[in-house]
């Protein structure tokens, strides 16, 4: 080996022990998390369950371990975590949508459309998501048991679109089995749990169309689908 390409060769282990040593400093120590994606779980649960360190060097944290910890977590479906330069890791969450609640042990349970529980609420004054009432709940780990009316129930809540979900205070089921939405403003009265799809969908098509034209609903009667009522307040 001649001088030349002794001193490239130094020059090369030189650069490389500072890039490591660079790497391994504080300057990369973890200093912030950032959380999107979650509506149910708040970010303090998510990085505790995540058991992310401050002052961690971000290029030692495990992303795979991380991720395994996270997925635990019965309320989420998935995860993607990032590193970003020189001190911040993100998680963005795909959470469980939240569709309706139901009272068990003087609780609201959070539901979603599998009937897994993803929350439990004590006041009413919380729950910002529509009510099945009179309904029998049995719980099974994480979940409730899904009883005819709950199923038909979040087959509905399903199609509903998110800014009109939370307009919904309840839903009930009348001696017949005929499906009626209570909402912060009037009724939708879907008959027999028949042709649902369809009904939901023109439930959201009516519902925008009388927000655009800041229309107060007494009811929406939607038993008949092909010759659906609506009466104005």
């Amino acid at each position: 080996m001649d001088r030349k390409d002794y001193f490239i060769l130094s020059l090369s282990l030189v650069i490389i022990i500072a890039v490591l040593t660079f790497i391994n400093s504080n300057f990369f120590s973890l200093s912030s998390v950032v959380v999107s994606g979650n509506k149910v779980l708040t970010n303090r649960e998510i990085i505790q369950a995540a058991g992310l360190n401050k002052e961690e060097n971000i290029f030692q944290i495990d992303f795979e371990d991380i991720s395994a910890k996270l997925m635990e977590k019965h309320q989420i479906k998935g995860v993607v975590l990032k590193r970003k330069l020189p001190s911040t890791v993100k998680i963005k969450l795909d959470e469980r949508r939240p569709l309706l609640a139901v009272l068990s042990n003087n609780k609201y349970l959070l539901l979603n459309k599998n009937g897994w529980i993803l929350t439990k609420i004590e006041k009413l004054s919380n729950v910002t998501y529509p009510i099945l009432k009179d309904v029998e709940v049995n719980t099974i780990n994480n979940k409730v048991k899904l009883t005819e009316h709950l199923q038909t129930s979040l087959q509905y809540l399903t199609g509903v679109d998110r800014k009109i979900l939370n307009r919904i205070d309840s839903i009930e089921f009348d001696t017949k089995d005929n499906v009626i939405f209570q909402l912060e403003s009037g009724i939708v009265k879907f008959g027999q749990p028949l042709k649902i799809d369809y009904k939901i969908k023109l439930f959201n098509q009516i519902y925008h169309d009388l927000k655009e034209k800041r229309k107060k609903l007494e009811y929406i009667n939607l038993k008949y689908y092909k010759n659906p009522v609506v009466r104005l307040e």
